[in-house]
């Protein structure tokens, strides 16, 4: 099993999920239950992007407060 050391910087929520679910092996389980019912995937990498989307990290980029 190889492990990757490479700490990625979260883009947003679903990047922090997706990390924890990875720690706790929550993936793994999951696809071996999507494909124990019949299913391609779990969801997870679409479910990841859509928490992006929806709570984005981008703290500095088009951040317009009112002041110039």
């Amino acid at each position: 099993m190889e492990e990757n050391n490479k700490v990625t910087k979260s883009q947003g929520l679903g990047d922090d999920v997706a990390k924890l679910a990875s720690a706790m092996r929550l993936d793994i389980a999951a696809n071996k239950v999507a494909q124990a019912v019949g299913k391609k995937d779990c969801g997870c990498k679409k479910r990841q992007e859509k928490l992006n989307q929806m709570f984005p990290y981008n703290k500095n980029e088009n951040t317009n407060d009112g002041q110039e």
